[in-house]
């Protein structure tokens, strides 16, 4: 975990946002603007399309607590999980196209992904990570709906956040 927590603070592959999250994006049908830039550092690659990820699905999971009729509730969650999707699959296809292309420095490694071992290793770090920024999520997901959500309706967004 200490090798985890290290990479984190000493990799900076990308100048971030820093709190990314759908209150930080404002769009219109012809333009986009993110704001509230103060946070901004030198991190990894993934951390703002994580944050925001983690707050579509923090909403996700808190709207059984919110009021207001099941047919829109359904909806919106629908929409959400496409939004996840979306979001997910945007980054994805963007990152590998600029990685399979435009790749350079110590912490691009075009071969990583032609190569077995690399690909390994590199399944194995994103496990790992994975289970740290789960549980990064889950803490910070409990704090929302606590803020959020009417008290008799917490215990049970909390149960499907974690």
């Amino acid at each position: 975990m200490q090798e985890l927590k290290w990479a984190f603070l000493t990799r900076g592959e990308a100048l971030l946002h820093g709190d990314l999250h759908t209150g930080s994006v404002m769009v219109t049908e012809t333009d986009t603007r993110v704001i509230d830039p103060e946070f901004a550092f030198f991190g990894p690659i993934g951390f703002d399309v994580g944050a925001v990820l983690a707050n579509l699905m923090l909403s996700y999971l808190a709207q059984n607590g919110h009021p207001g009729e099941p047919d829109a509730i359904a909806a919106y969650r629908h929409w959400l999980l496409d939004t996840v999707e979306a979001v997910w699959t945007g980054f994805e296809t963007k990152f590998l196209a600029l990685w399979r292309t435009s790749a350079t420095g110590d912490a691009f490694v075009a071969e990583l992904f032609a190569d077995r071992a690399g690909a390994a290793a590199l399944e194995k770090h994103r496990l790992a990570t994975a289970f740290s920024a789960s549980r990064m999520s889950r803490i910070l997901n409990r704090s929302k709906i606590q803020r959020f959500a009417p008290p008799v309706k917490q215990r049970p967004c909390i149960w499907r956040a974690a």
